[in-house]
């Protein structure tokens, strides 16, 4: 029994010295219904995936899958990936930004305070562009939702890590006359100041 509890502590000691380099990794778990999304999870797992119309839109592993941006009077919020291609024959480089004046934060572990809200994306104060292989275009939103299901602050020997932002978005919006579509959106991502999150005091 006590060797069971030393590997056991063993184990856990180990997880805690890799996560400082967790925001540098992905884990994915399929999701049950469509196996080429993430699941939806809580444990930083640094994914997100969603429908862009009929396509999977979805992380890589060459881009930090969420980035955010705070200056004085706006905040903004990238997630940046690609269009799925079982074979990467494709491999479009996709972000979907929003850009927003009712969220402002100075530092990652603000983003507690949205913990359990949602916001309107056809809200006046808020800004959604679709940047596809660098080409950034604004999207007039019908309606859409982003959702902090759960935001968690990550500790690791009593010592603040990082924080962990998870859960869902989906928006209908017109694009340069087109009516587009993104659905069934989920994000599992870690946010740790002066890595993925800066703030711009102008």
């Amino acid at each position: 029994m006590k060797k069971i509890a030393y590997l056991l502590l063993a184990a856990v000691a180990l997880c805690s010295c890799s996560r400082e380099s967790d925001l540098k990794k992905s884990i994915f778990i399929p999701d049950s219904d469509d196996s080429r999304l993430p699941a939806y999870t809580e444990w930083g797992y640094n994914t997100f995936g969603a429908y862009l119309d009929r396509e999977v839109f979805i992380y890589n592993d060459n881009a930090l899958p969420f980035k955010a941006i705070a200056y004085s009077t706006t905040t903004e919020l990238q997630f940046n990936g690609e269009i799925y291609e079982e074979f990467h024959s494709n491999d479009e480089k996709v972000s979907l930004i929003v850009k927003t004046s009712s969220i402002l934060l100075k530092n990652a572990e603000d983003f507690s305070l949205l913990n359990g809200k949602s916001y309107q994306l056809n809200d006046p104060s808020f800004q959604v562009y679709l940047e596809r292989n660098g080409v950034r275009t604004k999207l007039s939103v019908g309606q859409g939702v982003l959702t902090f299901q759960r935001v968690q602050k990550i500790f690791i020997d009593r010592k603040y890590t990082e924080m962990i932002l998870s859960g869902y978005f989906e928006l209908s919006a017109m694009q340069n006359g087109s009516l587009i579509s993104i659905s069934d959106g989920r994000f599992d991502v870690g946010l740790k100041n002066g890595y993925n999150f800066t703030y711009q005091p102008i």
